[in-house]
């Protein structure tokens, strides 16, 4: 991010049911955040993931595959 700001990331099924959100404050450059699958109610297939700030929002599919 070219600079600090409130974000907030949320993972959704396709049908909308809200698995996981987390809303804190980033700094600029880069920023990572390790999901397991406990934590998405060891949902599989395809999820959608958001990133939302002040500015902008951008979501994005993944796949979740059982081992």
């Amino acid at each position: 991010m070219p600079q600090g700001e409130e974000v907030t990331l949320e993972v959704r099924t396709i049908d909308g049911q809200l698995l996981w959100a987390n809303e804190q404050h980033y700094p600029s450059g880069y920023n990572a955040v390790l999901l397991k699958k406990e934590e998405l109610s060891k949902q599989t297939g395809t999820l959608l993931y958001s990133l939302k700030t002040n500015k902008s929002q951008l979501s994005k599919k993944m796949i979740i595959v059982n081992r």
